[in-house]
Parts: structure tokens; sequence; C-alpha cells
């Protein structure tokens, strides 16, 4: 073993994403295991030779680039050049074609993320909350009709995590889309939280009203 290693008493894993505001304390490398946002979901195996860090319930705030840092006995540091970027990733369904008309029979479901999955990946592909079917390719194939169905899809096994759902039918389905998910204004200010929406045609909307905002 080199005798330099041999002297290593610590390995820090460190993010160096936003180096100035969260991987650097006065422009010192932070173990991340004494960071509060990575609290109980990391931990890090360590050996003569290697060093492992697992993440667990990873969030997309956890995206960025993680080095590994040597702390010798003498209490000099040294981080290494090389990094390690991670892309914390979240699903999303599309369909092609957009949008249906009264004669389209079937439309492609598309299971999209910003990572590139291997071969011997799984797609599970969900119906009005109900198990559809196992797909290796991100694409799939469904019928379109008259009634609303609700898809989403999911990476097995993680089946808890599944990609927000889609409206299929022809007749057109209850949405609403909004101009802003997060609106930001200082008391005493005036908002606007504007949308849009669509319904089934055979339905006829008489009025609209905004509940009281759940705390």
């Amino acid at each position: 073993m080199n005798s330099s290693l041999s002297s290593l008493i610590l390995l820090l894993l460190i993010p160096v994403r936003n180096k100035v505001q969260t991987g650097r304390k006065n422009n010192e490398p932070e173990d991340l295991t004494l960071d509060s946002d990575y609290s109980g979901r990391v931990k890090d195996e360590i050996s003569s030779s290697y060093s492992t860090l697992t993440i667990s319930d990873v969030r997309e705030t956890d995206s960025g680039e993680y080095q590994l840092m040597f702390i010798m006995k003498d209490g000099v540091k040294h981080l290494s050049s090389a990094a390690v970027s991670l892309t914390v990733t979240v699903l999303q369904l599309r369909m092609n074609p957009a949008s249906i008309d009264l004669t389209d029979e079937t439309v492609e479901l598309i299971c999209d993320s910003s990572c590139d999955f291997t071969s011997e990946d799984h797609y599970i592909w969900m119906k009005n909350r109900q198990h559809l079917r196992y797909t290796q390719s991100p694409k799939t194939s469904v019928s379109v009709s008259r009634d609303a169905d609700i898809f989403s899809c999911s990476l097995y096994p993680h089946r808890e995590h599944p990609s927000p759902s889609v409206c299929i039918s022809k007749s057109g389905c209850w949405d609403v889309t909004y101009s802003s998910r997060r609106v930001c204004a200082l008391v005493g200010s005036t908002v606007d939280i504007s949308s849009t929406y669509t319904h089934p045609s055979r339905h006829t909307v008489n009025k609209t009203f905004w509940p009281l905002p759940i705390w």
C-alpha cells in the first residue's frame, strides 16, 4: 500500500455544485455527511483503496458534481481533480400526437426523462391507477375512447415515483393549466393567479370558483 494512503485517517465526499453557496464554507469544501440537507440519507463505505458514497431518497436538488477529498494525519487536504456528475430527474409522460381528434384510434405515449436509461430497464404503465403493462421501451401505444382515461408511467422498481398523469379522451378531459405554479408577492400587493381549463365536450360549465387555499 502507498505510504501516503496508509496515513490517511478520513475520507470525505463533498458536493461542489454551487461551490460558494452549498459545497463550501469560507472557500473550504465541506463534508456532505454533516450537511442538514443530506441528514439520514447518506452513508459512505471506506477501505484502504476505495470509497463508495450512497445517497438514498435522492432529490432534484442533489444534482451536481461530487468529488472525493483526502485528509491526512498531518491535516493536509487533497481534493480529487476528477468529479462525478449526478443528475436527478423526474419522468415526464408525452403524447404523440400531442392532441387528439375524433378520428384517432390509438396514440403513442412516451415516458421521457433527462437521463438515458439502459435497455435492461423496464417501464411500468398505469391506466386509471391500474397496472396496464410492462415494456422495455419508453414508448407504448394505447387505444383512444370517448371516456376519459388517465395514464402514467414509472421505472421499475420505482412504482412509487410515477410521472405526472396524462388524460386521454376523444371527447376531452377535465384539466386545468396554471400560468405559473408558484407566485410570490409582498404584503399588501395584488396578485393574479391565472389558468386555462378544458372539459369533456358533453359537459357544459355553468360557473367556476376558487376554493379556500390549502395550508
